[in-house]
């Protein structure tokens, strides 16, 4: 397993502390995958259990249809746990399918007429 999801999972207080964390400034969205990459890169093993049973009430704080704000803060957040773990080699390897999944998810976006705010969400991960 590569990653886990925040909504179901059990961290050792130890590896959380000696990886940051989870980033505040993120608030909500994609910090549980920055988490998994920093617990990853300190050599941590993140394991599933499939005899787990975790009920995760989907879209309980944000609500069923994300506005403006909350597809901003998604992209946003997604971009930034890219920049911020993707360096050197590994890089140069993964940016050509960076791209491709990001025109992809353009035409996504612009076929649900979300498209503005997935930008904008893009360029507010590089503006700070």
């Amino acid at each position: 397993m590569w990653g886990a999801s925040a909504a179901a999972a059990f961290y050792r207080r130890e590896a959380l502390l000696a990886a940051g964390g989870f980033p505040e400034h993120f608030g909500a969205y994609f910090e549980d995958v920055d988490l998994s990459f920093r617990l990853r890169g300190l050599g941590d093993e993140i394991v599933y259990d499939p005899a787990s049973v975790v009920w995760h009430r989907v879209s309980g704080s944000y609500g069923r249809t994300p506005s403006r704000r909350t597809l901003e803060r998604q992209s946003c957040n997604e971009e930034r746990v890219f920049w911020r773990n993707v360096r050197g080699r590994q890089l140069v390897k993964c940016l050509p399918r960076h791209a491709a999944v990001l025109a992809g998810k353009a035409l996504r976006r612009w076929q649900e007429g979300t498209l503005l705010p997935w930008l904008m969400g893009r360029v507010r991960a590089f503006a700070g």
